[in-house]
């Protein structure tokens, strides 16, 4: 997740029905200027190298492909769209490293107040929040999988990718004898 103010990603393991936060990293803006979906994008990022490390760290244990859930509309439609080249700098860079590994089809769209990863991000989380269940078990993950509020980032059809664009004017000169 990302907003203004700071972006974060946190690591769910689950056993059968069991879900338990395993670990959590978040990263403050501070005098950064991110935009929210340059946030977001540093965001899915992050937890694309949250699961290479827990797969280095796990090295020995067998894991199942992982799921990446995230609620922002405009990041999961550049990961879908497999293609770094075709965006922005900012965003091709760290596409290009979130494509290198998991595939586009294990990210997925959720609603902003089912991500557990917003209260990473959201100013004014309560210590209630941190150890709420919410939290600590994953918002819907114990549910059957089947009833998550899920959207594989493929089948996102709303949001605009951004993009900057550049007007350049020619300007005439004033004075003839001026160098520009």
């Amino acid at each position: 997740d990302g907003s203004l103010q700071g972006y974060g990603a946190c690591v769910y393991a689950h056993s059968g029905d069991q879900f338990n936060l395993l670990f959590s990293s978040s990263k403050i803006l501070g005098k950064s200027a991110f935009s929210a979906p340059q946030s977001e994008m540093a965001g899915a990022l992050l937890a694309s190298r949250m699961e290479q490390k827990t797969k280095q760290e796990l090295f020995n244990v067998s894991l199942s492909p992982p799921t990446f859930i995230g609620d922002s509309e405009i990041v999961l439609k550049m990961i879908a769209k497999n293609d770094p080249a075709g965006n922005p700098v900012f965003y091709g860079v760290r596409l290009m490293e979130i494509l290198a590994t998991p595939s586009p089809d294990n990210w997925f769209w959720c609603p902003g107040n089912l991500n557990p990863a917003d209260l990473l991000t959201r100013s004014g989380t309560s210590c209630a929040q941190v150890n709420s269940q919410f939290w600590l078990n994953g918002s819907f993950l114990p549910q059957d999988k089947s009833s998550w509020p899920i959207t594989i980032c493929s089948s996102i059809t709303s949001g605009e990718i951004p993009t900057k664009s550049v007007n350049l004017a020619r300007l005439a000169p004033n004075h003839p004898s001026r160098e520009y």
